[in-house]
């Protein structure tokens, strides 16, 4: 489909490529929120079978959502729309 479409209207302007800004920042934070709730929720839940593990995978799912933020900031500092 890619090929027959061909790139998207407005990527190229002035002969150099542009790069798109995020069309809605409200749903891509919902989006961004349900996906955590939802790993979050499904990593906790899924050790409930096991006794006295709950916490410790409750606190490694937060700081690995914790990690994955701070790496993501850290990668995308030099790009100026990161970050709008």
């Amino acid at each position: 489909a890619v090929t027959f479409l061909g790139m998207r209207r407005g990527r190229i302007r002035a002969g150099k490529h542009t790069n798109f800004a995020p069309s809605n920042i409200p749903f891509l934070a919902l989006g961004a929120w349900i996906l955590c709730v939802g790993w979050f929720g499904f990593n906790v839940m899924s050790a409930q079978t096991l006794s006295g593990i709950s916490g410790l995978v409750a606190m490694n799912s937060l700081m690995a959502m914790v990690g994955g933020i701070v790496a993501s900031l850290l990668a995308g500092k030099n790009d100026p729309g990161f970050i709008h």
